[in-house]
């Protein structure tokens, strides 16, 4: 038998969605798709470019806490202390003096620079072409996933099937952490209309 999966894409894992979800015998039978939509703005790539071009060293955990609630907690929306510190052991590797940085591949700055992104990159097709369900997370201050996209994206594709539903998360940027009980329960009960 054929099998089929849920998607859920969270910014860069958005974007792959789309692609994977739009070319025909897709594997994604339903896609939540979380503050990103098939076209983003330059000017915020490059802000995401520039904050991945950074090295970083954090003395402990809990320093690199602090600054992933400095830097990142009003776009993430409704996020405890305990999350917040499951957020930075599961973000974090540790380095050879025996400190810590991020725990992303730190080789992503470079892709910045040689793959083509944002603008020169056209994902409307996907989109267009996609078959599937889709629940839309927007974060209402979000500068990657601006009204004008979230609009488009209602007006075309499956955004024109009763199926596809947007929800904008107030108080959120880019990202929502998709860790507050009102954002868990907003795709458990899509989930569960679409199944």
């Amino acid at each position: 038998p054929e099998t089929k999966i849920d998607w859920i894409g969270t910014s860069m894992g958005g974007l792959l969605g789309f692609r994977l979800a739009g070319i025909p015998g897709s594997p994604i039978k339903r896609m939540i798709i979380n503050d990103v939509g098939p076209f983003v703005p330059q000017e915020a790539l490059d802000f995401i470019a520039g904050y991945v071009s950074r090295d970083y060293e954090f003395e402990s955990v809990e320093q690199l806490r602090d600054f992933m609630k400095q830097m990142r907690g009003p776009a993430y929306g409704s996020v405890t202390e305990e999350q917040w510190l499951h957020m930075a052991k599961s973000n974090m590797r540790p380095l050879e003096n025996g400190k810590v940085t991020y725990g992303y591949d730190p080789q992503i700055s470079f892709m910045f620079g040689k793959e083509p992104v944002g603008e020169t990159v056209d994902l409307w097709p996907y989109w267009e072409t996609m078959t599937c369900p889709a629940l839309i997370l927007r974060g209402e201050n979000s500068t990657i996933f601006p009204p004008n996209v979230a609009e488009r994206m209602m007006a075309s594709g499956p955004g024109q099937k009763k199926e596809t539903v947007m929800e904008v998360l107030e108080g959120c940027g880019h990202v929502p952490s998709l860790m507050a009980d009102y954002q868990i329960e907003m795709i458990t009960s899509w989930l569960k209309e679409t199944d």
